[in-house]
């Protein structure tokens, strides 16, 4: 057999196994259109539905928005006092590490945030409902960088 040949089945034996599921990094996903393009998803789900693979009801109040990009999934939740941003493990649903965003927004309409993060180039971005950005390392949490949206003269809308 020829070497590139040889290469070639490397790359195929070591290869994953199963297809990935396309990140979905931000916002509407990674074209902004809110359209997936997966194919092969079931047309008809079995009696009582899909399997569940794991349920987090204890993350806290909010509104936001899931971004999965790898094998994580970032999301923003509210607990008593302050807005997180939050990495879980897709497998399990386990906290990889949290990180304050800020205060926590609270109104008639339900407490927490409402945004969506955003992650590229290795680090997520979150914006609380208070107006406080983060920018964290997305494989540490490690903060990187905050600003407040009020300090720089924004106001808080009445929705957050």
């Amino acid at each position: 057999m020829s070497r590139p040949a040889l290469a070639l089945l490397a790359v195929v034996a070591l290869a994953p196994a199963g297809p990935r599921a396309a990140d979905w990094p931000n916002f509407g996903g990674p074209n902004r259109d809110n359209a997936s393009a997966e194919r092969g998803l079931l047309a008809a789900w079995p009696k009582g539905g899909p399997p569940r693979v794991w349920l987090r009801p204890d993350l806290g109040s909010g509104y936001s928005g899931p971004a999965v990009v790898g094998d994580r999934l970032y999301i923003m939740a509210g607990d008593a006092t302050d807005e997180h941003l939050l990495a879980l493990e897709v497998a399990t649903g386990k906290t990889a590490w949290s990180e304050k965003v800020g205060p926590l927004y609270t109104n008639d309409y339900g407490d927490g945030p409402r945004g969506t993060p955003t992650v590229s180039d290795g680090r997520v971005f979150a914006l609380g409902a208070r107006g406080d950005l983060l920018c964290a390392d997305a494989a540490t949490g490690t903060r990187l960088w905050a600003a407040s949206l009020t300090d720089l003269g924004g106001e808080v809308p009445g929705w957050g």
